[in-house]
């Protein structure tokens, strides 16, 4: 029996006639009389005695309508414990990403998320902008955080937004309060380098690639970690997005200068996903929170 016909014999037997159920349900009274009849004739008997002061159930009725109340009952537990599970969503999500999220933006979106849905576990891998692209696209991971520079075979972009690449330096600095420089505004002896720059190199261009040359860096270093301390401890200047310094810069210790050079102030990060791939429930609502976090962070791809 259909869970809508249920209701109605429900209804009938509760409130005693067709016309007082189609009151209380908003339902046509000849809607919910030929459903009665249907039943009745599928189980090939009476559910009512029929008067003219009403309906009341007959004694194999009154058998059907109770086992109506406890299936509609065991049926709302079912429910119950249905939004039960969903708050307590498990699984797990592999991310790939650049170094510089791990920072502050996915541990925030991480702690936010595991609030609500504590059975979630992170798996979280560091790699250049091709890596995290290879790394989605062969379903290694789940979510790909990286510089968005042209359509890579098995991936699919789910958001995309501006992160200018700019010269972070410390707010102390003779350079902090320009409204833009170039790269050859750096002092030669104060630049900081990631050990791999060929993906920064890609984005900033030859003009990047001369600096590099020409320059005898302080530090060069395949972690965040290490630059972001010497820029704070006012050593030199490294070429990040905003991203790795977001704290900072609010408050004020850091500015980030915007770079003249065209593919610095083009860049788009870009949240990726396997081309294809049904996501797992867990992963699916990662992707929507993570984007409202990026969304919501009002230094990303500010000036």
């Amino acid at each position: 029996m259909h869970a809508v016909a249920l209701r109605y014999l429900d209804a009938v037997a509760k409130f005693g006639s067709i016309r007082k159920a189609s009151d209380q349900l908003n339902i046509s009274a000849s809607a919910i009389n030929r459903q009665v009849l249907q039943i009745e004739e599928q189980l090939g008997v009476e559910l009512f005695e029929r008067r003219a002061s009403g309906m009341t159930p007959t004694e194999i009725g009154q058998m059907v309508i109770d086992h109506i109340r406890r299936t509609l009952h065991d049926f709302e537990v079912v429910k119950g414990e249905i939004s039960h599970q969903k708050s307590q969503l498990t699984g797990l999500v592999r991310i790939s990403t650049l170094d510089s999220l791990t920072m502050h933006v996915l541990p925030k979106a991480i702690i936010d998320f595991r609030r609500r849905y504590p059975g979630v576990i992170f798996q979280i891998e560091t790699a250049d902008p091709p890596g995290v692209s290879r790394l989605v696209s062969i379903d290694s991971a789940d979510i790909g955080l990286t510089f968005e520079r042209q359509a890579h075979p098995g991936i699919e972009v789910v958001h995309a937004m501006p992160a200018s690449m700019c010269a972070i330096m410390h707010s102390d600095h003779a350079l902090a309060d320009s409204s833009s420089i170039s790269v050859y505004d750096v002092p030669q002896d104060e630049v900081i380098l990631q050990e791999d720059t060929g993906p920064i190199g890609e984005f900033l261009g030859s003009e990047f690639a001369e600096v590099k040359r020409n320059a005898v860096p302080i530090l060069v270093s395949d972690t965040i970690v290490a630059s972001k301390a010497l820029i704070v401890g006012k050593a030199g200047i490294g070429f990040f997005t905003r991203f790795g310094f977001l704290e900072e810069l609010e408050a004020g210790s850091l500015r980030a200068v915007p770079l003249t050079e065209s593919g610095a102030a083009s860049l788009t990060l870009a949240m990726v996903i396997p081309a294809g791939r049904r996501q797992t429930r867990a992963v699916g609502m990662f992707v929507k929170h993570l984007k409202s976090v990026l969304d919501g962070e009002p230094m990303v791809a500010a000036p």
